[in-house]
């Protein structure tokens, strides 16, 4: 049985946690780290298993904000010096980036869940939230752990990343982000669609099996770059543009895979660019590209002579390629003010392929249409011929 200990509310009243401003004047970042350092340590609950032997009994620390808004002017800490043995979990309120929190580098965050690995928590939740990163830092880092659930957050005019599952410190996974809001521009459409005011990323993954559902990325430089391997993005709308009749520099980056295995389902790329410069095993199904979306075949994130060196055939088998195992089906492209959605293949000949299968999609513009030769598969200059007209 867990035991869930929060500092929410006494009698209908809100109690605020103690030491802290909720009306944000001052730095609360040291209060509320305090707070959860005793709400760990008090979670810790010891019981006999035996004559012999006794273990902690996993219990929740639940740290509820009552809706206050509170600086942060140094991140708030989930790491191995905090205590848990069971989730941490916090909740109901606004952080908003002090002036402070500049000075941190890599730390530069709201708050920080790092190095956790090593401790017996069973995860940190993340939920109804702001982010208010206020141009200063960033939202959410996580490295070295597992199992962060990030639920109806809105991440808001971060300077760096929304949320960075960093790999500097170790091995991450598991790292869940669900119904939530990411806008790096809240000036407004007309300001937010010129590129130059922007310059951050939404979500930067460079970990595995992790999950990114039902949210919604827009009016930022980049919505999403994926570094990690085995990533689910599904029930996605990615408008990082915020310009319905974005070209060139202004059509910006909804999503660039770098690590291959992703896949990318039934979501909403508009009027933005989807990239995939790594392709062993990535799947793009029932996705809509909006207005002048497209989908952009780049040449590989890894060096050429990785590429044909060791890990090629771990990538792609026998073949020298990396371009193996590609589904790009069941997704319609369609047509904007002045040109239409299509598949973007001329940026990169790869020099052997294997299984690849573009198929099925819908494309408004019927002479944008691109399927991919029977049977997907090509070796040296016959790849120029890998892609064509649909027949």
């Amino acid at each position: 049985m867990l035991l869930v200990i929060a500092a929410s509310s006494v009698a209908g009243a809100t109690v605020h946690p103690p030491g802290a401003d909720p009306t944000g004047r001052t730095d609360s970042s040291f209060a509320l780290n305090a707070e959860i350092a005793r709400l760990c340590a008090a979670s810790v609950v010891f019981r006999p298993l035996a004559s012999y032997a006794i273990s902690a009994v996993p219990a929740d620390a639940e740290l509820d904000l009552g809706g206050g808004v509170y600086r942060i002017d140094s991140p708030l800490l989930a790491n191995t010096s905090v205590p848990c043995t069971g989730r941490l979990r916090i909740t109901r309120g606004t952080l908003l980036a002090g002036p402070g929190l500049a000075f941190h580098g890599n730390w530069s965050f709201l708050v920080a869940v790092v190095g956790y690995m090593n401790t017996p928590a069973l995860g940190v939740t993340l939920e109804k939230l702001n982010f208010a990163s206020n141009f200063t830092g960033g939202g959410l880092r996580v490295d070295a752990y597992h199992h962060v659930h990030v639920y109806d957050v809105n991440f808001l005019n971060f300077f760096s990343y929304g949320v960075w599952g960093s790999s500097i410190e170790g091995m991450a996974h598991d790292l869940t982000i669900e119904r939530c809001r990411f806008t790096e521009c809240t000036a407004g459409f007309d300001e937010c669609g010129d590129h130059r005011v922007k310059r951050a990323t939404a979500i930067l993954l460079e970990f595995p099996d992790s999950h990114v559902r039902n949210s919604v990325i827009t009016c930022g430089l980049v919505g999403i770059v994926n570094r990690g391997g085995s990533n689910t993005f599904h029930e996605m709308h990615i408008w990082p543009s915020c310009n319905p009749t974005a070209t060139g520099a202004n059509l910006t980056v909804a999503l660039r895979d770098e690590a291959g295995n992703t896949r990318i389902s039934d979501s909403y790329i508009d009027n933005s660019r989807l990239q995939i410069a790594r392709y062993r095993g990535t799947t793009v199904t029932n996705t809509y590209f909006n207005g002048h979306a497209t989908l952009e075949l780049l040449p590989p994130a890894t060096s050429a002579a990785a590429l044909n060196g060791a890990e090629a055939g771990m990538e792609c088998q026998y073949w020298r390629g990396q371009m193996c195992g590609l589904l790009v089906t069941n997704n319609r492209f369609a047509c904007g003010a002045s040109r239409c959605g299509t598949l973007t293949h001329d940026l990169f000949i790869p020099p052997a392929a294997d299984q690849i299968h573009v198929s099925g999609n819908h494309f408004a513009n019927a002479s944008a249409a691109v399927c991919s030769r029977s049977p997907g598969m090509c070796q040296g200059s016959d790849c120029a011929d890998l892609f064509g007209a649909c027949t």
